[in-house]
């Protein structure tokens, strides 16, 4: 704890708080992501870093290489190997998910063109569009990133109206391509 009491983690993140305050033109939408939603949504994006990707290609290829140059079943040790690494990253999720209530709990997420603000049960934190790195969606969520290093923040497009999601895809757009 510092001596003004804020954790050390909401320290870090002062940098990236909005200063300017949302416009009155703002929509809010509310939403809450069960639990099993939540871990495949952030296992299915820890498959696409290109760190972990990395990794699974050189694991998969030693297990064809020593699968065709060895009789001895070496590639079944590799092959396992593999296997191990994709289920301790996916109990990786797991816990964390569970470590963390905030990705299960219900959420307020106030957006306009300035930025968003979302706000659970012990919590509001606002950002400028400019803090997200790239915008990108599915049939079911929009996904907000900051870095390849991070999961970002997945929003589902259930919490909104169809006036909503084209609110919400304008603002985005327009602030992600400057």
């Amino acid at each position: 704890m510092t001596p003004t009491g804020a954790s050390t983690h909401n320290r870090i993140h002062k940098f990236y708080f909005r200063m300017e305050p949302i416009s009155n033109s703002r929509q809010i939408v509310s939403y809450q992501i069960p639990r099993n939603e939540i871990i495949r949504i952030l296992f299915l994006r820890l498959l696409r870093r290109p760190g972990f990707i990395g990794v699974l290609i050189f694991l998969l290829l030693l297990t064809v290489y020593m699968f065709y140059h060895n009789a001895d079943y070496s590639w079944v040790f590799v092959g396992l190997i593999l296997l191990i690494f994709l289920w301790q990253s996916y109990r990786r999720v797991v816990r964390i998910v569970d470590q963390t209530p905030s990705y299960t709990e219900l959420k307020t997420l106030a957006f306009g063109e300035t930025g968003l603000v979302f706000t659970g049960s012990n919590s509001r934190v606002e950002y400028t569009w400019k803090f997200f790195r790239a915008c990108s969606e599915n049939a079911a969520y929009f996904y907000l990133s900051t870095s390849p290093a991070y999961f970002g923040t997945a929003i589902p497009k259930s919490a909104f109206t169809l006036q909503q999601q084209d609110e919400f895809r304008r603002c985005a757009s327009a602030i992600l391509k400057s």
